[in-house]
């Protein structure tokens, strides 16, 4: 499950239509440590939920998703656990956006557990939506925290999936409205961490993008090459950006070694200062 996802506007909000579409409402760690859980039973707690979340590692595999499952099946019972799991595997994932493709997963498997009428997607989903809502203060607050939120979107977009094994659609406008906003930052604003995660991302999940909305994609692409080019783009911005341009030119495949080692070595001599 490993390898994918991980990196080196408009106004569009996640709208009732999403949530809907969201929820599913018409119109719209360590072996000992699970082997203790799996004697306690009934008696297991939010605290089992968080130290399972909390051992969550990048090549998270199918019993470490049964496990976290059976647990949450358990212990949650109110709509309320429903929420404080969900607030859980979120946190997790902002904190360390190298763990949002394993959080991507844990969320399909329990996109359709289900407490008082209320959905594990739905609650989760809500979470994201508050904080796009908001994104370009937190953008201001923290990179690294903006940066695991976006990265969790792209993953959640990429991963889970609805009804027939379908993306959830309308988060294709607020993933490329992210995008706009780091390429449109000017001089000092540029973040080269910024830039290089949403290289790495689209990527990641760029065909899936621009299978459901090829236009809007193109437009996003037009924004890259003038960025590119402009004179006061850092070359480190040039090189991410480059090396996207060339993903899709490939049709999104993957980059063969010799063209992976080759941006490893330009951006290594870009950090030691050896490329103006």
């Amino acid at each position: 499950m490993a390898g994918r996802g991980r990196g080196r506007g408009r106004g569009v909000l996640l709208s009732s239509e999403v949530m809907n579409h969201i929820a599913g409402v018409p119109g719209g760690g360590a072996e000992n440590s699970v082997a203790k859980k799996e004697t306690r039973g009934r008696n297991n707690s939010v605290s089992d939920i968080e130290e399972v979340v909390g051992n969550l590692s990048l090549n998270i595999d199918e019993k470490q998703l049964k496990d976290l499952t059976k647990i949450s099946e358990e212990v949650c019972k109110t709509a309320e656990d429903l929420k404080k799991l969900a607030a859980i595997i979120y946190e997790k994932c902002l904190k360390d956006r190298e763990l949002a493709e394993s959080g991507s997963y844990v969320a399909q498997k329990l996109s359709n557990f289900e407490v008082d009428g209320v959905k594990f997607r739905a609650c989760l989903l809500s979470l994201v939506q508050q904080d796009f809502k908001v994104k370009e203060e937190l953008r201001k607050e923290s990179i690294n925290k903006f940066l695991g939120f976006f990265t969790f979107l792209c993953q959640i977009f990429f991963n889970l999936k609805i009804g027939n094994r379908e993306p959830i659609k309308p988060l294709v406008g607020p993933i490329m409205e992210c995008c706009d906003m780091i390429v449109d930052s000017e001089g000092e604003k540029c973040n080269d961490d910024e830039f290089e995660c949403i290289s790495m991302q689209l990527q990641c999940v760029g065909k899936l993008i621009e299978s459901v909305d090829s236009d809007r994609m193109l437009d996003f692409l037009e924004k890259v090459r003038k960025k590119i080019v402009m004179d006061k783009t850092p070359p480190k911005v040039r090189c991410v950006l480059l090396e996207l341009i060339e993903c899709y030119g490939r049709k999104w495949e993957p980059a063969s070694n010799d063209v992976t080692r080759c941006y490893c070595d330009i951006m290594a001599e870009l950090y030691a200062g050896m490329v103006v």
